[in-house]
């Protein structure tokens, strides 16, 4: 299907200094075709007719109705990569099929190759320290941790961990917010500065930690473990101990 033509597009000024918005409905729909043709935020921004790549994403933020556009445009190509995976995927069974009919390869054997490393104690230990606040790079460093690769790799492969892991980071950032707060209300006057620095440095980290988008579906919903009321956050409190019954007793150890 051809792409439709393009609307007339208002002159960017790329000059510096204070001005209004100079977003404008056809720049939106010109900037979602083509981020639909499959060009990079980078490669839109570099066009002198479109507007910087800042200016795209500070768009997207205060001008809803270009929000909506440019998230189904990115639901679209995900959709469209997603497609194209299977049918790479299917094409590549039906070609091994084929080499396995005419003897040109063995069939692999069920349940062939590494076994995995996954186990529901390691998953806790991971995500107890996520929940603590500990970076996930600090954590796999630990020569009693999974690797990084075996971490991603779980995640994938298994949707507990994935809700597991989602809810930890979710409460990761709950702390956060709450020893935003804390700092903000037991500020003295003379330690206004430091206390500022300090917030400042917290915020950083959870726009670190925060999504910017999860596409619809995408995200697991949180597990729930048979027989545990919840009862509060599910992996630690504000110091990192774990505070949720007798099932993680032992799982987060001394530092």
């Amino acid at each position: 299907m051809a792409r439709p033509p393009s609307p007339p597009l208002p002159v960017i000024d790329h000059k510096g200094g204070a001005k209004a918005s100079q977003y404008h409905p056809n720049l939106g729909w010109e900037i979602c075709q083509r981020i639909c043709d499959g060009l990079t935020i980078k490669e839109i921004a570099a066009d002198p007719a479109m507007p910087s790549y800042a200016t795209i994403f500070h768009w997207r933020k205060m001008h809803p109705e270009f929000a909506a556009m440019y998230d189904a445009c990115r639901d679209k190509l995900a959709w469209k990569r997603q497609m194209e995976a299977a049918s790479l995927a299917r094409a590549s069974a039906e070609r091994r099929e084929q080499e396995v009919a005419r003897g040109l390869r063995r069939r692999r054997p069920a349940g062939a190759g590494r076994k995995s490393t996954f186990t529901m104690e390691a998953a806790l230990a991971v995500c107890v320290r996520l929940a603590a606040g500990q970076a996930l790079s600090a954590i796999c460093a630990r020569p009693d941790m999974p690797s990084l690769k075996a971490v991603y790799t779980w995640l994938k492969r298994f949707p507990v961990f994935e809700a597991m892991y989602l809810t930890a980071r979710d409460e990761q950032r709950m702390w956060l917010e709450l020893k935003i707060e804390h700092v903000i209300g037991s500020c003295h006057w003379t330690q206004f500065e430091a206390a500022k620095a300090q917030v400042a440095q917290l915020q950083e980290r959870l726009g670190r930690l925060t999504p910017k988008h999860y596409r619809p579906g995408g995200r697991a919903a949180p597990v729930t473990l048979e027989g545990e009321a919840f009862s509060g956050p599910l992996f630690g409190d504000h110091s990192g101990r774990v505070t949720r019954g007798p099932w993680l007793n032992g799982v987060l150890d001394e530092d």
